[in-house]
């Protein structure tokens, strides 16, 4: 029981720690837009508070026209595709947006 409510205490610290950040870093995005992947850059983040790099990306193609609003992203059933969270989302609310075909 000691061993699950230390595990407990450590996680929520780190969340804690890693959500700090977050209010700080949308105060700069003055219309609230914290993170936005178009394709036109690739992978790359075309606007990111945070990281704007993939952490991961695997069967994930980038084709340069034909979506529904120029470039999107063609990824395989087991394909493997993300960003870092600190900076591009608030943790206490917002919402997601997705174009799918």
């Amino acid at each position: 029981m000691a061993h699950t409510t230390r595990l407990l205490r450590t996680g929520v610290a780190l969340l804690a720690l890693g959500t700090g950040m977050l209010p700080a870093a949308a105060a700069d995005a003055p219309d609230g837009l914290l993170f936005q992947v178009t394709g036109d850059k690739g992978l790359v983040a075309d606007r990111a508070m945070g990281d704007g790099r993939p952490t991961f990306a695997d069967k994930v193609a980038v084709v340069p026209q034909g979506g529904a609003a120029g470039a999107y992203l063609q990824a395989a059933d087991d394909q493997v595709l993300a960003w870092s969270a600190p900076g591009n989302i608030r943790a206490q609310r917002g919402t997601l947006s997705f174009f799918w075909r």
